[in-house]
């Protein structure tokens, strides 16, 4: 199996045409035997989603402890932990008024459905993954994002 360097994935996921829905089905189709299970997904793209908040955050406080990273439990979470942070993390956003990450909200809603009222993940599964999405969140946003002029995903 062979292994990307970033840089080389995040090449290939910049691509004006390709939008957020886009980015997350070739991330996982290229990683399909890793991400087996529909909540192992959606802690990834809590933890995406909860990162972008964090980003915003440093940027509005410019501080390096953004105030939402006290609701992260030293990254030792729970899939209630989990659940709770997906949707404190779109009431921040909303509060600030820089939601712009509505279809990556609705996919994760989308993969909690399919994950089903109790995840098999162990908690360090639910944590490794979550972290893993907070690492790879720059993979998901757009050029504009990464210049510092927010963009809609929409």
């Amino acid at each position: 199996m062979e292994i990307k360097p970033i840089a080389d994935l995040q090449g290939a996921f910049w691509t004006e045409d390709m939008d957020v829905l886009g980015k997350v089905d070739a991330f996982f189709q290229a990683h399909i035997g890793f991400f087996d299970l529909a909540a192992k997904k959606t802690c990834f793209l809590i933890g995406v989603l909860v990162q972008m908040l964090l980003d915003i955050q440093q940027l509005k406080y410019k501080t390096s402890k953004p105030p939402f990273r006290s609701k992260l439990q030293g990254l030792r979470l729970t899939e209630n932990i989990v659940k709770r942070l997906s949707y404190a993390a779109q009431n921040k956003l909303e509060e600030y008024d820089k939601n712009y990450y509505r279809k990556l909200e609705a996919l994760i809603a989308q993969y909690m459905i399919a994950a089903g009222p109790k995840w098999s993940c162990t908690n360090d599964e639910i944590s490794f993954h979550f972290t893993l999405g907070m690492n790879m969140a720059g993979l998901f946003k757009s050029r504009k994002d990464e210049e510092g002029d927010e963009q809609s995903d929409e």
